[in-house]
């Protein structure tokens, strides 16, 4: 099975490679934040609508869309 190690020690995927950029001024990490929605033009993302604290909010990118989903079903 795959572990994720650094220097011989078990690291979680956060600590391994969200803490080292967590600062970056172009990433935006949101937690508790369900994606209702990619917004496209033609066939590229240009941002998301989410639902978060039972709130619509529609986000647009200047650059890239990424989205990290956890379990699906």
């Amino acid at each position: 099975y795959q572990v994720t190690q650094k220097d011989g020690h078990r690291h979680s995927t956060a600590a391994a490679f969200l803490k080292p950029i967590r600062a970056r001024q172009n990433l935006h990490i949101m937690t508790s934040a369900e994606v209702v929605k990619l917004g496209f033009e033609g066939t590229r993302a240009t941002g998301v609508t989410i639902r978060r604290d039972g709130q619509l909010q529609t986000l647009s990118a200047a650059g890239e869309v990424i989205l990290s989903a956890g379990t699906i079903g």
